[in-house]
């Protein structure tokens, strides 16, 4: 198994998933095809955690996505959520700007659909 990089564009945000365990999705999401760009994120997700890892730290620093990403964005959770158990150590970090309300919201969201899950909440000031 490799690392996957994507590189952000204009519309999709910069996916960096090492193997070690530290995955990043970060940046605007709105591709015009949303589940031809997330296939490739699920069968490396899916690939990660059937390895079952000691330790994930999934940060998402989302500025933008729309409707259909946000779909593909909670499969990503579900997935983790199924993985949860299998996982030594499984952290997810949602970073948004201090003066985002809608990204903060979302993250709140989140912790509320997955208890389950270890999601902090974290702003930072751009």
């Amino acid at each position: 198994m490799e690392n996957l990089y994507i590189e952000k564009s204009e519309r999709s945000p910069d996916v960096n998933f090492k193997i070690d365990g530290n995955l990043f999705l970060g940046g605007e999401s709105y591709p015009e095809d949303t589940h031809k760009f997330y296939t490739d994120i699920f069968n490396w997700l899916e690939e990660f955690v059937e390895s079952r890892p000691d330790t994930i730290t999934f940060t998402f620093q989302l500025i933008y996505f729309n409707s259909s990403s946000s779909k593909m964005i909670y499969e990503i959770f579900d997935l983790l959520e199924d993985a949860n158990s299998s996982v030594g150590n499984l952290k997810i970090l949602w970073k948004f700007n201090i003066d985002d309300d809608t990204m903060e919201e979302y993250g709140e969201e989140f912790q509320e659909d997955f208890p389950n899950l270890d999601i902090q909440l974290e702003s930072f000031d751009s």
